[in-house]
């Protein structure tokens, strides 16, 4: 054996070679092990797979971890005789029992795949736990992968957090990216944008394996001006850094960027090159792929406006078709008018009619405001809610009120307002909620504020309803946080502002607003105001959905159908629609429909 090493120092393999044979007969499991390294490798003899095979398995049998560990490779892939899956994974199981941490790491993944074991989720997490205690890198990756999708343990983001930082901090680019994603929205710990734009930057910068999609990451950031500083020449940068890499988003990102411009940041539309990564956007996504609704419906805005080339109605109504049929609210909105209103198009009220009812469905601010103000001119008026008896309690609350009690103060305004359980007075409402404000309660900054917005005992003032509900969102009121991001979406009361819009429904859904979180989720969907990302629109859906909103289960079943943000699962999409149907909502009910199935 010294011979051997002897020989190898001095650089004569061939030499080398011999005397670890003659080691191997006598049983010196070193010299059998390092004989089968170098039939294995051709060094110093020529490669021979049998005889490697054969001195790893003496230097096994002689207790050798790292000879159990390459012959169990050898097993595995049919190298230098046949497959033998069960015995690798004894001899896999005794190097990992041994400490052998590439052995610990692999026996992971052969329970978790079921190779050469029964398939067991639980145990394969022991095993990469094991492994990434010991510093083993995509152990630790894999630990995450298992928390984060509670594949054999219960779901747990804090753990997959510090899984995804522990192997990113041991160079792993994708865990890197990972991390990112996990910083920036707030899953399993406190929100750090300005940590993930630090692992984003190390993702896509890996000198070995960087992660495209991190640069599209990036870019959102910049775009927004979250964790870094709003810069939409970064933001270009890194979009079509990821489009040039084929990553449709960065293709859509760069593209919406250019089509819409940023005037707050003095970087000008320029919808040519616009068009030119719309279409890329489409050519890497395919047609039906994620985000090509959002390409469509851009695009559709450049033909109809004339930008970047003469106004083509026709086209604009080809490719708002395209999105509305993906489900692009906006798109279905535009689609309607065109058909309703005959604009540069032959007239078709039916099917405009319809789409105005899909794009109503979907809340967009337009087609709710068109369908209003027609029932206006037909002098409709909304249906009365008929009043509950509750006198008990209404006595309850005035006695609490006039002890200087300020909630019940702003819960009487409520019930004036709404006419529950009392007469409705528009003048009472006020009375009890200027009292609630003089005490310092946000209710009653948010109750006020619903007047002045719908002019009940007051003048109607969107502006002065504005800065109450902003009075009562700084106090953490929920409802006018979401109040605000409809203000932002329809431009009553301040200047239109998706991006503000989306703030402000963030806030209200982290406290739990489930309008909120579907508005958010709908948002990110489209990238109106926000950068696309159908993965956390996913997610602001699925709470939504948990709150038992029938349009957050709707767009969740619709995800699952779709396979947007999610793996496309039937089962999961029905169950949803379902729901959803089962709370009247219209469109789940229409959906369920053209997929054959009765919603309930």
């Amino acid at each position: 054996m010294l011979a051997g090493q002897a020989a190898l120092e001095a650089g004569q393999p061939e030499n080398a070679a011999k005397a670890f044979e003659e080691a191997g007969k006598l049983g010196d499991a070193m010299g059998a092990f390092n004989l089968a390294v170098m039939l294995n490798n051709g060094q110093g003899v020529k490669v021979d797979l049998v005889q490697a095979r054969r001195w790893y398995a003496v230097a096994a049998n002689a207790g050798d971890p790292d000879a159990r560990y390459n012959l169990a490779l050898m097993l595995l892939e049919g190298s230098g005789g046949d497959v033998d899956a069960g015995a690798a994974f004894e001899l896999m199981h005794q190097a990992g029992q041994a400490g052998h941490l590439p052995a610990q790491a692999h026996l992971g993944t052969m329970f978790d795949l079921g190779i050469g074991t029964a398939q067991q989720y639980g145990v394969a997490l022991q095993w990469f736990e094991r492994a990434a205690q010991g510093g083993h890198a995509a152990s630790m990756f894999n630990c995450a992968l298992a928390y984060l999708n509670g594949t054999g343990v219960a779901r747990d983001e804090a753990r997959a957090r510090h899984w995804f930082e522990k192997a990113a901090q041991a160079g792993l680019p994708q865990a890197a990216y990972r991390l990112g994603n996990m910083l920036d929205a707030g899953l399993g710990g406190s929100i750090d944008s300005a940590g993930a734009a630090r692992w984003w930057l190390a993702a896509v910068e890996d000198s070995l394996a960087p992660v495209p999609e991190a640069a599209n990451d990036l870019g959102t950031l910049y775009r927004l001006g979250r964790g870094v500083p709003a810069d939409p020449h970064q933001a270009l940068r890194w979009f079509e850094q990821a489009a040039q890499a084929g990553v449709a988003q960065g293709a859509l990102n760069a593209g919406l960027l250019l089509a819409q411009g940023d005037q707050n940041h003095g970087f000008a539309p320029k919808p040519d090159r616009a068009r030119m990564w719309l279409h890329k956007a489409l050519e890497l996504s395919g047609k039906n792929g994620g985000g090509a609704d959002l390409a469509q419906y851009q695009l559709g805005m450049l033909d109809l406006l004339g930008l970047g080339a003469a106004v083509d109605k026709p086209a604009a109504l080809k490719w708002f078709s395209a999105a509305a049929d993906q489900g692009h609210g906006r798109a279905q909105w535009q689609l309607a008018r065109m058909l309703i209103e005959g604009d540069g198009v032959r007239r078709d009220e039916a099917a405009g009619e319809l789409w105005m009812a899909r794009a109503v469905a979907r809340g967009v601010a337009e087609a709710n405001d068109w369908v209003a103000k027609r029932a206006a001119r037909l002098g409709r008026s909304p249906d009365e809610k008929a009043p509950r008896s509750f006198d008990q309690a209404v006595e309850r609350l005035m006695r609490d009120a006039e002890n200087g009690l300020a909630v019940a103060m702003a819960s009487l305004g409520t019930l004036y307002e709404e006419g529950r359980g009392v007469e409705r007075s528009a003048d009472r409402a006020r009375a009890w909620y200027e009292r609630a404000m003089q005490a310092g309660h946000p209710n009653g900054f948010a109750g006020m504020a619903r007047l002045f917005a719908l002019g009940l005992g007051v003048e109607q003032d969107e502006s002065r309803a504005f800065e109450l509900f902003q009075t009562a969102s700084r106090a953490g009121h929920a409802g006018a946080s979401f109040n605000l991001g409809v203000m932002h979406v329809e431009g009553r009361g301040t200047p239109a502002d998706s991006a503000r819009a989306a703030e402000y429904f963030r806030l209200a859904a982290q406290a739990g607003h489930a309008e909120a979180a579907n508005n958010l989720g709908v948002l990110l969907f489209e990238g109106d105001g926000v950068m696309p990302n159908d993965v956390l629109a996913v997610f602001w859906f699925r709470k939504a959905a948990a709150l038992g909103l029938a349009a957050g289960l709707y767009n969740l079943g619709a995800a699952y159908a779709d396979g947007r943000g999610v793996d496309r699962d039937e089962t999961q999409a029905i169950e949803y629609l379902r729901k959803a149907g089962k709370l009247g909502h219209s469109a789940a009910i229409e959906r369920l429909n053209a997929m054959g199935i009765r919603y309930l």
